[in-house]
């Protein structure tokens, strides 16, 4: 059983986006405030609230701010929502991200999950590895392989068949925890790491020195927020008004714009692919794909500048400065979300999708018109 409700006013919510490995969309259903499609034996899912509890003979692609999966899968779990609550089966793999990520569920092979909270329960087994990265990780569930861990707060009270690598502001080896090979471990330069008595580490404990952090990546990293925000300024100058129709448009059909967003970034290399083995599909291939490499670097700034209407509500957005203002009020935000580590990976997807999906969106809703 596979359960939706509409998004209605989503402005403000902290939902973001997956990523997902899908070949081609088969028909499915696209509605203003939900996306639902069924390619080929998987469930590609948008809205505000999702329940998934069915067999699914493929894989899961699910976003929303509040994602419930207790279903069996024969492929694998790719969700991003606010909160997510993993139970069931999965017999491939499992991509999460989120603010909040809880899983209980029996899966086959890896599992990668990152987020605000991180949760490997007790009733979780993990056929494979498990990568595990957020700003307060516990892993407590079963892992046959290893596990790679990172968090400002890290707990460890599970078995791991393998070897423990982790990173972290302080760490904790809980009492019941169980590592048959080896746990090496970094800290923060004021980390703390508290190991039980109780528990086992087979093949000895490896401290590893805190890392530096050079100038220059710090300077490589200024210097890619002021580029973008550089871009973004100047393409809402030269394209105030157009820039401001497709926020305008997008405001109240999020969920569907996310959606349009995901496929585009889906099929759009695909159809670079299929050009490409034809020698007069070569030259448009080549463009396409020009095209698509210069939309995935600007397509955030569609996201900066509406986070920055939100921001300043009621300001006039008609001529360029006021656009501009728009622009870098949420641009910065966006920008410095998509530098963080651990999640910055997902902040620029969600940023890429929302933009892309906004102008589908405007485009779609012209021709109707």
């Amino acid at each position: 059983m596979c359960t939706v409700r509409r998004w209605g006013s989503w402005r403000r919510s902290g939902a973001v986006l997956l990523a997902s490995a899908g070949l081609a969309c088969g028909p499915g259903d696209v509605w203003d405030d939900q996306v639902l499609l069924r390619p080929n034996g998987d469930v590609l899912i948008a809205a505000e609230e999702v329940s998934i509890a069915e067999r699914v003979p493929g894989d899961v692609m699910a976003a929303g701010r509040s994602i419930t999966f207790d279903g069996v899968v024969g492929g694998s779990y790719l969700g991003a929502g606010a909160d997510q609550e993993i139970t069931g089966r999965i017999d491939g793999s499992v991509r999460a991200a989120g603010a909040s990520v809880r899983l209980e569920a029996t899966v086959a092979r890896n599992v990668t999950a990152v987020g605000g909270v991180v949760q490997v329960g007790r009733d979780a087994v993990i056929g494979g590895n498990a990568y595990v990265a957020g700003g307060e990780v516990r892993v407590m569930g079963s892992v046959d392989g290893d596990v790679y861990v990172g968090g400002e707060t890290v707990e460890l009270g599970g078995h791991v068949a393998g070897d423990v690598r982790a990173e972290a502001g302080s760490l904790t080896i809980g009492p019941e925890a169980r590592i048959d090979g080896e746990l090496r471990y970094r800290l923060a330069e004021t980390g703390v790491a508290t190991i039980s008595p109780q528990a086992t580490v087979a093949e000895g404990v490896l401290v590893l020195e805190p890392r530096e952090e050079g100038r220059s990546g710090i300077g490589l990293t200024a210097v890619r927020l002021v580029a973008f925000l550089l871009a973004g300024v100047v393409l809402v100058a030269l394209f105030p008004v157009t820039l401001t129709t497709i926020t305008h448009d997008v405001a109240d059909h999020t969920a569907a714009g996310l959606g349009l967003g995901l496929v585009a970034v889906i099929l759009t290399p695909v159809a670079v692919l299929v050009l490409a083995v034809t020698i007069v599909g070569i030259p448009l291939a080549l463009t396409l794909a020009a095209a698509y490499a210069a939309a995935l670097y600007l397509a955030p700034v569609v996201a900066g500048l509406w986070l920055g209407g939100e921001i300043l509500r009621g300001r006039d957005p008609a001529d360029r400065r006021g656009t501009v203002a728009l622009f870098l009020a949420g641009g910065v935000i966006v920008a410095v979300a998509m530098l963080l580590p651990w999640i910055g990976w997902l902040a620029r997807l969600v940023a890429v999708c929302f933009g892309l999906g906004a102008v589908v969106v405007t485009i779609r809703d012209r021709r109707v018109a």
